[in-house]
């Protein structure tokens, strides 16, 4: 906890202190910057993150359980350039008869091959965060 007037993305960045490699963070799509992105991969957990609406995300290569490796940058001229970018698996899926669902959900995940989990698995985790 913190003062009100401490922002959410903040106080997070004071739970990456506690991750470890043997747990997973699931967080919701306020949080998937590449500054927190970044600072919570350095604990070693797995992350399975909401992406952003607005946030481009080329298909690089797709998985055979339909999820497809990206790389996150920082900012549009390091996209542009290349550089500095974070390798992430984007798992994208629709939520079918559920009223007031949105269009798509798209998750970034730092596990990177689908033999860690699948993607059906992952798009399940995400609504227990």
């Amino acid at each position: 906890m913190g003062a009100y007037s401490t922002s959410e993305a903040t106080l997070a960045e004071g739970v990456f202190a506690h991750l470890r490699p043997d747990m997973l963070c699931l967080a919701d799509r306020l949080y998937s910057t590449f500054p927190l992105w970044q600072k919570a991969t350095q604990s070693g957990a797995a992350l399975l993150w909401r992406a952003r609406s607005d946030a481009t995300l080329t298909v690089e290569q797709v998985h055979s359980d339909g999820s497809y490796l990206s790389t996150f940058y920082p900012s549009l001229k390091d996209k542009r350039r290349g550089q500095n970018g974070m390798r992430v698996r984007v798992t994208e899926y629709a939520l079918k008869g559920v009223e007031n669902a949105e269009p798509l959900y798209r998750l970034l995940s730092n596990l990177l091959v689908p033999l860690e989990a699948h993607a059906e698995e992952l798009a399940a985790l995400y609504p227990q965060r």
